[in-house]
Order: C-alpha cells, then sequence, then structure tokens
C-alpha cells in the first residue's frame, strides 16, 4: 500500500515537473538577448534607435498590408470587368443589364474602391503593428529581471499568438467601420485636368511614374520632385489637409470601436472611459478640472492630441508615399488591357515599399501623445489637490503593463503615482497603431 502511494506521488510530482515552464539556459538564445536588452535598455529611445524601431515595425506590419492592399485592388478591378460584361453582354434594360450596370459603377467609384482597399489592408497592417509594439514593451520592460525577460522571449511564439487572439475580435469590429471616413474624405480631393497640372514652362506637374520617366529623360526628374510638392498648380497643400482630416477621423473611430469592443468582451485594460453610454448599474464618468483637453471623446482632446500631431506625419506621408514614392516605383493602378493577376507581383511590390513612410506616423504621434497626457496629468493632478481630492489607486489587475504570463514572478509593490502611469501606458499601449 505503501509503495503504491509512493509511485502515484512520484508520478504525480513528475507531471507537475513536466507542466512547469523550463528555465531559460544560460548560455541559449533567450539569456543573450535578454542580456543585451537589459544592457541597452534605452536602445529603442535614442534619436536612432526609435527611428529604427518604428520602421523596422512598420517594415514587417507592410507585409500582409502591401498583399492585401493589391489583392482588393485586384478583386475591385474584376468585379469592375465582370459587370460591365454582365451589362454589354445582357439585352438592353433587362434585370442583368441594370444589375451589372450598378456592379460597376460601384466597383469603380473612387470612395468605395478606397474604403474597401482600406479595411481589409489597415485592419492586417493596424492589428501586426499593435502586436509588433506590444512584443518590444513587453520586451523592453524595466521592472523585469534578466531571468524574467528571458522566460518572456522563450515563450514569445505562444504568448504573441495568444495576445493576437485577444486583439483581432475588436481590430475586425473597428478599422474596417473607421475605414469608410477615411476613404469617403480622402476622396474629396481630385487632381487637377492635365491642362491646370503645368508650371510655368508648361511642362506637367502630375505625380505619375510615366511623366517621372519622361522628366529625368529631360533631365528634369529633381526639379520635378520638387515642383509636385511646392507648385501651387499641384496642390499639395490642399491634399495633406484633406489626408489630415480624413486620417485623424480614422484613427479616433478606430481607436474608440476597438476600445469599446474590448470593455464589451472585458479584456481592456486601463480606465474604462467609453464613448458607449454607461450602463445605469455603471460608476459615474470623473469629473475632470481639463475634460475639454482629455476626455474621449472632445473637440480639444481630438484637435491637439490627435490632429495636431497627425498634420506633421500625415504631410510628409502624403508627400513621399502618394506622390514620390508612386513616381519612382510604379502607378497603383490596375492596367485595363491586361489580364489582372499578372500584374499582382508587381502591385504588392509597390505599395508594400511605398507604405514603409506610414512608419513616421507612430514616430511622431507616440512622442506627442505621452507629452501631451503628462502635461494635462500633472495639471489635474495639481487641481484635484486643491479641491482635497484624493488620487485613487488602480486595482491591481489595471496596474500591470500587459505582457505574456509565462512564470510565477516575485509581486511588486508600486505607490499610487506609479500606477496610474502604468494605467497610461497600458491602454496607450492597446491603443498603437
Amino acid at each position: 500500500m505503501t509503495h503504491d502511494v509512493t509511485v502515484a506521488g512520484n508520478e504525480n510530482a513528475q507531471a507537475e515537473a513536466q507542466a512547469q515552464p523550463r528555465a531559460p539556459k544560460a548560455g541559449g538564445f533567450a539569456m543573450r538577448a535578454s542580456r543585451w536588452i537589459h544592457a541597452h535598455p534605452n536602445a529603442t529611445k535614442t534619436v536612432i534607435g526609435q527611428p529604427v524601431y518604428q520602421f523596422i515595425r512598420g517594415g514587417v506590419a507592410a507585409i500582409p498590408y502591401g498583399i492585401s492592399m493589391a489583392l482588393t485592388l485586384g478583386g475591385m478591378a474584376k468585379l469592375e470587368r465582370t459587370g460591365k460584361a454582365m451589362a454589354q453582354e445582357a439585352v438592353q434594360g433587362s434585370l442583368k443589364a441594370g444589375f451589372g450596370k450598378r456592379l460597376e459603377q460601384l466597383a469603380k467609384f473612387p470612395a468605395i474602391k478606397t474604403s474597401m482597399m482600406v479595411a481589409t489592408s489597415f485592419t492586417l497592417y493596424r492589428g501586426t503593428s499593435k502586436i509588433m509594439k506590444w512584443m518590444h514593451d513587453s520586451l523592453f520592460d524595466p521592472k523585469d529581471s534578466v531571468a524574467q525577460t528571458a522566460e518572456k522571449i522563450q515563450h514569445l511564439p505562444s504568448a504573441t499568438w495568444k495576445k493576437m487572439k485577444e486583439n483581432a475580435p475588436a481590430g475586425v469590429a473597428s478599422t474596417p467601420v473607421a475605414a469608410f471616413a477615411l476613404g469617403f474624405v480622402t476622396n474629396t480631393f481630385s487632381k487637377p485636368a492635365p491642362e491646370l497640372l503645368k508650371d510655368a514652362a508648361g511642362k506637367s506637374l502630375d505625380w505619375t511614374h510615366g511623366n517621372m520617366k519622361l522628366a529625368k529623360l529631360e533631365g528634369r526628374g529633381g526639379k520635378l520632385l520638387k515642383s509636385v510638392l511646392a507648385h501651387p498648380n499641384a496642390r499639395f497643400v490642399e491634399q495633406a489637409a484633406i489626408n489630415t482630416l480624413g486620417y485623424s477621423l480614422f484613427f479616433e473611430i478606430g481607436d474608440r470601436l476597438f476600445k469599446d469592443k474590448q470593455i464589451a468582451r472585458g479584456v481592456w485594460k486601463g480606465d474604462n472611459n467609453s464613448i458607449i453610454p454607461a450602463k445605469p448599474d455603471a460608476p459615474a464618468p470623473e469629473k475632470k478640472h481639463y475634460g475639454f483637453f482629455t476626455n474621449e471623446p472632445s473637440v480639444g482632446r481630438f484637435v491637439l492630441r490627435r490632429m495636431l500631431p497627425t498634420a506633421v506625419s500625415i504631410s510628409a506621408y502624403t508627400a513621399f508615399k502618394f506622390r514620390h514614392s508612386y513616381m519612382h516605383l510604379g502607378d497603383f493602378v490596375v492596367k485595363p488591357a491586361e489580364k489582372i493577376l499578372p500584374q499582382m507581383p508587381k502591385l504588392i511590390k509597390i505599395e508594400t515599399i511605398a507604405v514603409l513612410w506610414f512608419a513616421m506616423i507612430p514616430l511622431v504621434a507616440e512622442k506627442w501623445e505621452k507629452i501631451y497626457d503628462g502635461f494635462f496629468d500633472k495639471l489635474e493632478k495639481k487641481a484635484q489637490a486643491k479641491d482635497g481630492v484624493v488620487p485613487a489607486t488602480p486595482a491591481a489587475h489595471e496596474a500591470s503593463t500587459p505582457a505574456p504570463k509565462l512564470a510565477e514572478a516575485p509581486t511588486h509593490t508600486i505607490s499610487a503615482p506609479e500606477a496610474h502611469a502604468r494605467v497610461h501606458a497600458a491602454q496607450t499601449q492597446q491603443l498603437a497603431v
């Protein structure tokens, strides 16, 4: 009897030991990478490191984006051709002819076409970008020891898959809806007619690949690159302003819907500040002295925290992606006289490279948001201190930055200000592009 109990106890002990995550090897990759991270904790915060990190992050996100953009563009072109053929083959005035004509019109309508491409492609881009930022923030968490970081690296694939499953429902429910705001707003800009899109010498200012090739042959390629941005007839400032509004609405709507979806699913980490009206039993929203600048949504917050940094980065993005990149790489259009499928590899290459400039947006926005939030946090604390309000300490599960749960770690005791800062970090991380 004693022997049986001993054997059973040994088997249970072995099963528990097998269930425990294996500790990283001292000389293994995970430990070496962890030591490097702790030896260079500010590697991605320097003047050079920050842009490099953002462009690597954007480069990874650009791969699914470029593939999706090209395939969606090809799909819309196929629908347009199908509708046109249906209308031509059917008896005039028939239901089939009418349906084909409407299908053709819908597929080639610029705002609808842009919205569909944004809905599919930016869902993948923003989803990938959020995962990349989460990985970075988790691995560069200053609270972790070398051993804890090594464990995170060792179990990163499974933890990443878990995070993707957590974010995917909210991403699918938010970005495609916000895409229509971007698609319809940005298409209010129209390129000037060819006879108006010229400089004083009568040379075309069109930002197409063909015009760029012609300008290079004539020895004025560099001048054209400047003119498409600086010449008033090119209307660059107008396009940049329209793009600023369109992308600001896209980011704001997408982030608010993403947040509300995660709140509804019970997985949002941070303050429960939803744009959906609160339920009767929900706690009343906190009254703020600077609510015009910090409440979400609010006009002040949208203009100063969202539109202002977007105006800076989107202007550069408009110049380098929508004009210069396409002039050098090729036009992102499906040629009507050629088969669609053979055109896909080139279109994928063009869009994947061109969208790399999108990394400038989080590079500017994330830095500005941190400064903006910190500034108004200090003002709010001073105002509340005058009123005699004691800041509430966030719950323990809200105070920690989301990271892979890999192994038991020592419990950290934190102060109320530190907990408040971590809540801001958690919600900023979840909404990152």
